[in-house]
């Protein structure tokens, strides 16, 4: 079950076919955003502004913030992702770098790198400069 496949859903839709499948899967609305959540599988779902329409989809290969890893075949042509090198040879070259947020009293961002993927902005984040903690994908607009 590729995860990319669910971008342009209907999130609702989404969640009743996600139940059955994932472990937890957690619904909540937070303003205008939507979000399915599966820590133990890796990944949530959301979209954004009231639209009703999943616009982003963000993907962990390491456990971090709540999330454990993916399992491998939610992640898709990302399977064999394991650091900045091997999005470089599947992506080409970055097309910036996302440099951490520190905010007074939450934990910082992560550091990464976006890349223009067809119809998608991939964004990898790292712990550790190098290997990829999180993918965030959405829709490039």
């Amino acid at each position: 079950m590729d995860l990319i496949k669910y971008l342009g859903t209907n999130i609702l839709n989404t969640l009743s076919l996600l139940r059955g499948n994932a472990d937890i899967v957690n619904y909540s609305k937070i303003e205008g955003d939507e979000f399915l959540q599966a820590p133990e599988s890796g990944y949530y779902l959301q979209s954004k502004n009231e639209t009703g329409v999943i616009s982003n989809i963000r993907i962990f290969f390491e456990e971090h913030d709540g999330f454990f890893p993916s399992k491998y075949k939610l992640r898709g042509k990302y399977l064999l992702v394991k650091n900045f090198d091997d999005l470089n040879m599947l992506l080409g070259q970055p097309t910036k770098d996302i440099k951490p947020i520190n905010i007074p009293g939450s934990t910082p961002t992560l550091a990464g790198k976006q890349y223009i993927d067809d119809t998608h902005i991939v964004s990898g984040y790292s712990k550790n400069g190098k290997n990829i903690t999180f993918l965030h994908i959405k829709i490039n607009e």
